[in-house]
């Protein structure tokens, strides 16, 4: 009933103001109502080419960055990167999603790390901000990576976020690792609060 009267109110509403018939003001506030709100961007899927350098998630990447970058360059500095700070405990869910582990046991000890991880770095809105300002690093959570890349424009901040497979198997947990923008960072970080 409630919903039944907001509509009401809203036609009457736009119908003083505009002086349309009362249908056809109701027409146009129930369109407005119908309208996405949500911004589909289709990923460029880099998993197989991830999967010759040793990946063993799934990534992709925003298609205008992708546009700008040598991918498999940059994938081969995500890799060189993550096997370099092998000894570092704040980058474990983030090597273990994307290289996995030497063990099974490493692989699925890092899942709930990287679940509980995500959302907690997700509620901090400095590592956007330092990414954003050219600032490289990993978030607080381990499961965000800001690193320079050459691009065709000159060196761009990527940031690599890890994002838990939304329907994962009891056989099977994949995350995937998308490559994007602080600026469109923030849609990715949108989605997963809205799934949260």
């Amino acid at each position: 009933m409630t919903s039944k009267r907001d509509l009401k109110k809203r036609v009457r509403e736009r119908q003083a103001r505009t002086g349309e018939r009362y249908t056809a003001a109701r027409q146009q506030v129930l369109s407005k109502r119908a309208r996405p709100s949500l911004t589909v961007v289709e990923l460029r899927d880099l998993s197989a080419e991830a999967a010759r350098l040793g990946f063993r998630c799934k990534v992709g990447i925003y298609p205008e960055l992708a546009a700008r970058l040598d991918t498999r360059a940059l994938l081969a500095r995500i890799r060189d990167v993550l096997r370099a700070t092998d000894q570092d405990p704040v980058m474990e869910p983030l090597r273990a999603a994307v290289l996995g582990g030497p063990t099974a046991q490493v692989r699925e000890r890092s899942i709930p790390l990287l679940l509980a991880g995500t959302y907690q770095a997700y509620s901090a809105e400095g590592f956007v901000a330092r990414a954003a300002a050219g600032i490289g690093g990993v978030s607080e959570g381990g499961t965000m990576l800001a690193l320079p890349a050459a691009g065709r424009r000159g060196i761009e901040m990527v940031v690599c976020l890890v994002k838990p497979d939304p329907m994962p198997s009891l056989a099977r947990r994949d995350p995937t690792l998308i490559l994007t923008t602080p600026a469109d960072l923030v849609i990715e970080l949108d989605d997963l609060r809205r799934a949260r």
